[in-house]
């Protein structure tokens, strides 16, 4: 993780993204970036490893974007699995899912793994930042991304 990320790794990177995904707050997805690297991939890579040399990221690159969405395709666009923004689906409707995903967590020769559970309603006010933080320690992130 705290290997140097090359420059091959950043193209093979944005290569990997489907050609419709990840479109960044300028709008922009995969596509463009990929038939315009000729152009902006230099820069574009300057700036991945920056980030990795400092990891503080840049105000343009961490925002929100804010989209209203009409209520009657809302069951089109969202995840069978996300349940509070569609009418008819509650949150119990993932409690045999998540049974599930941690059926095996406690068998002998499986992968070390974690679940954390949190709330969503003011993540970022109720989320106890010491905790998560020693949660990444635990799990060996490097100290200069858990900053």
């Amino acid at each position: 993780m705290i290997r140097q990320v090359t420059e091959e790794e950043v193209k093979q990177a944005l290569q990997s993204i489907d050609d419709n995904k990840a479109p960044g707050c300028d709008g922009y997805n995969a596509f463009f970036y990929k038939k315009a690297w000729d152009i902006i991939g230099k820069k574009v890579t300057q700036a991945v490893l920056e980030f990795f040399d400092n990891p503080k990221m840049c105000k343009q690159i961490n925002c929100t974007t804010i989209t209203l969405v009409p209520k009657e395709i809302l069951p089109e666009v969202i995840d069978s699995c996300q349940t509070v923004f569609v009418p008819g689906r509650v949150i119990t409707d993932n409690i045999i899912m998540s049974h599930e995903l941690i059926k095996g967590y406690g068998r002998k020769n499986t992968s070390p793994r974690c679940m954390l559970k949190i709330d969503m309603q003011k993540a970022y006010d109720s989320v106890e930042w010491v905790y998560v933080e020693q949660v990444m320690r635990q799990l060996g992130i490097p100290g200069k991304y858990i900053t």
